[in-house]
C-alpha cells in the first residue's frame, strides 16, 4: 500500500489512501456552433463567415465586370459593323454615279437576304439586264441556303 498525502504544496493536508487521479470526462456539447465547419486555424467561426461573404462578392463584381466588358465589345463590333456598311453604300452609290457615263450600264446592288454584292451589266438604252454576276440562280440558292439558316441555328453570326 501507498501512503499519499495530497491537498497542498508542501505535503499540508490530510494524508489518505486512494488511487491514482483521474481526468473526469467531458461531456460532448449538443450546441449547434458543433455541427458547423470548424474555422481555419487563426480565425473565428464570424471572421470566417465574414472571409467567405467578401469571397462570393469578390466573384460575383468579377462575372458583373466581364458580362459588361463583353457587352462593350459587343457594341463597339456593332458600331464598326454599321459604320463598315454605310461606307460601302456610299462606295456602291459612287460607282452607280460613275458607270452612268458609259455606253453600258453597271449595277452594284447588296442582295438584302444574303448580304451579297451584286454586279449587273445593263443596256443602257433599253435597261435590260445583259448580265449579273454573281448569276440569278447562284443569288436564289444563296437566299434559299440563308432562309434555311433559321432552321437549324437560333443566333445569327
Amino acid at each position: 500500500m501507498t501512503a499519499i498525502t495530497g491537498g497542498g504544496v508542501g505535503g499540508a493536508g490530510p494524508s489518505a489512501q486512494s488511487a491514482p487521479a483521474r481526468p473526469a470526462p467531458v461531456a460532448p456539447s449538443a450546441s449547434p456552433a458543433s455541427s458547423a465547419p470548424k474555422a481555419p486555424a487563426g480565425l473565428s467561426p464570424s471572421a470566417s463567415a465574414h472571409t467567405s461573404e467578401a469571397l462570393q462578392a469578390a466573384q460575383a463584381a468579377l462575372e458583373a465586370r466581364s458580362q459588361e466588358q463583353q457587352k462593350a465589345v459587343q457594341a463597339r463590333a456593332q458600331e464598326n459593323l454599321k459604320e463598315m456598311q454605310r461606307r460601302l453604300d456610299e462606295a456602291i452609290e459612287r460607282l452607280n454615279e460613275q458607270m452612268q457615263q458609259n455606253q453600258t450600264k453597271l449595277g452594284f446592288v447588296v442582295d438584302s437576304a444574303t448580304d451579297r454584292l451584286i454586279v449587273k451589266v445593263m443596256n443602257k438604252e433599253t435597261g435590260e439586264v445583259v448580265r449579273q454576276i454573281p448569276g440569278e440562280a447562284v443569288v436564289k440558292i444563296a437566299q434559299s441556303i440563308e432562309s434555311m439558316k433559321g432552321m437549324f441555328f437560333d443566333q445569327e453570326l
